[in-house]
Parts: structure tokens; sequence; C-alpha cells
């Protein structure tokens, strides 16, 4: 007897697969690859595996479970999930007990496009920012830049150092359905590095998951310990004072930073009623620690109101700092 003639001979067709474009993270419509038993033997399909360098972005799925009898199909099918964007290329290997050419393989291939879900701006860096305090607020707009309806199921912060990172949906929130070329939704961020955490970059990111796949903006800040002067009075009253003489008046600052303050300089403007000392502050401030500087009103010609103005130059994050005068004379 032949063996060639009674044994199971497996053809597979198509030979190729084309998916074209898919948005990444989202699934394709499925192919099907139709294997035929053109032997006589009963063949039998012992598996179904996907190979090569983009293999994650492919699914095969057997559905030839059974012996395939001499003259009858089976298939598998395919579907294109690519994980990020670019040309995807992988390899469909499909084993038979075909005594010829046991494996037989196909070729799939397709285009992973960017989801159609995206930011503007795709990230966001913060500046410097004391540890233990908060920055001031940034904003992303999330939008759905597809043709096609699109639906927003989850927004999260995630990353090495989200919980350094708090996001905020605006405009009604982001977790809805919009048409083609619409806004979601603004997102504002502020950055809020720990003292635990200690000095250094912080990283996270912004992962929104979608019907058209997963988006991801970036975010970035650096936590630093530097110096940083608190809150000031907008106007230092010296109150009324008689012509010629002098009087001294304390205005209090703070070192509201994680390291120590230096003031280098007072400049004065406006009224020379008006002069200052560092008195205190001429020394360095500890993080959380206070100096006085001496502000000394010494009208010599009658006026009400007699200003002017300070402005305190340092080391700290907020520097200058400017604080008007106001004192009055007979």
């Amino acid at each position: 007897r032949n063996l060639v003639t009674i044994a199971p001979s497996a053809t597979v067709v198509p030979t190729t697969l084309t998916f074209g474009n898919q948005p990444a993270g989202t699934t394709s419509a499925a192919q099907v690859l139709t294997v035929t038993n053109i032997g006589v033997a009963a063949l039998i399909v012992s598996g179904v595996t996907v190979t090569g360098t983009d293999a994650a972005s492919f699914l095969a799925t057997s559905g030839c479970a059974a012996p395939v009898a001499s003259s009858a199909t089976c298939t598998v099918s395919v579907t294109f999930r690519p994980t990020s964007a670019g040309a995807k290329t992988a390899t469909v290997n499909i084993a038979t007990n075909d005594p010829v050419t046991p494996v037989k393989t196909v070729t799939v291939t397709g285009t992973g496009l960017p989801p159609g879900i995206a930011f503007t701006p795709g990230s966001l860096s913060f500046a410097t920012q004391n540890l233990g305090t908060t920055s001031a607020a940034q904003t992303l707009v999330l939008s759905n830049t597809s043709a096609a309806n699109a639906t927003v199921s989850s927004v999260t912060v995630t990353g090495p150092n989200a919980n350094q990172f708090t996001a905020t949906q605006l405009s009604g929130g982001c977790i809805r359905t919009r048409g083609p070329n619409t806004a979601f939704c603004t997102i504002s961020v502020v950055f809020a590095p720990t003292v635990a955490s200690g000095p250094g970059l912080k990283t996270a990111a912004i992962t929104v998951v979608s019907s058209l796949g997963t988006t991801v903006a970036t975010l970035t800040g650096l936590a630093g310990i530097t110096p940083t002067i608190g809150a000031l009075p907008a106007t230092l009253s010296v109150g009324r004072h008689p012509i010629g003489s002098t009087t001294n008046t304390l205005l209090t600052v703070t070192n509201s930073g994680t390291a120590p303050l230096n003031i280098s300089a007072l400049t004065l403007g406006g009224s020379a009623a008006f002069t200052a000392t560092l008195g205190t502050c001429a020394s360095p401030v500890a993080a959380g620690g206070t100096c006085q500087i001496t502000v000394v009103f010494k009208p010599t010609v009658a006026g009400n109101p007699i200003t002017g103005t300070l402005t305190i130059v340092s080391d700290a994050s907020n520097n200058p700092r400017t604080v008007n005068l106001r004192g009055r004379a007979p």
C-alpha cells in the first residue's frame, strides 16, 4: 500500500493574512484560515501558535480540536490587537500529523495606529516643588480624535510616584461617550511631593482606557529641598509719626521651604523716608524658621500718605518678594 496515498495531508488557505490599520490596544475583526485534509487518513491538528517579533499583537484560536476526516475542513481564527503603533508581522504555525509538511505556516501582517483618544498636551512637566507642598495646577484636555464614537471607561494615575500627583476631572468628567473630533473633558493635575519620598525626579502617568484603546500622558516633577518665603503682608503700615522722628517697624519673614533661606539684599523704592536693615535676617533662616527685617521710617516732610516699596532678594524659590510701605507725617 502506498503510505503517501493513505496518509493525511493538510492544506491551509489563505497563506497570508493582512489586517490593515488597527488602533493600538483594540482588537480587529477575526479573519479565518481554512485547514483542509486532502489525504485519506484523519488529520490531527496538535497545536496552533504565533511566533515572531510581533507575536504579542496577534491571537490565533484553533477550531480544529477534533480529527479532520478526508476532504473535511476546520478553521483557525486570527485577530490583530497591536500593542503599539507601527507595522506588525508574525507567523501562525499550525502543527499537524501530515508526514510531509507537519507544520503549516501563515504570515500575518497589520499596522497599529495611535489610539483615537489623545491628550493635549501629551505630557506635563512640573518645576521644582518643595517637599510637602503642592504645586499650581496644570491642565490636560482629553479628546476623541478619531472618525468614530469613542467611550472612555476609566481614568487613573499610574506609575512609580502616582501618589504624588492628583488628577481631577473637570468639564463634567471623562467617563462618557463622545462623537468624532470632540473633547471629553479637562483634567487638572497638581504635583505634591511627599516628605517621605525625598528629593529628586518623580514620574507618573495618567492612563485612559477607552473603546479605541489605551492612551497615556506622562507626568514628571522635580521634588526639591529649596527655601521659600512664606506669606507677607501686601502693605506694611508704620503709622503716623512726627516729622524728623525715627520709628522702627519689624517685618517678619517665614521660611516655609525645606532648605535654609539666605536673604542677600534689600532694595527700597519710593519715598526716601523709608530705609531698612536685614536685622536677624542677616543670618540663614532654617526651614520652618522666621527672621525679622527692620523697616525704619524717618519723615522729613509732611505726607498723607508717604509710600514706598521694599523688595527682598534671596535664594528662595519665589524670589524676589515685594512689600508696599505706607506711613503718615503731620
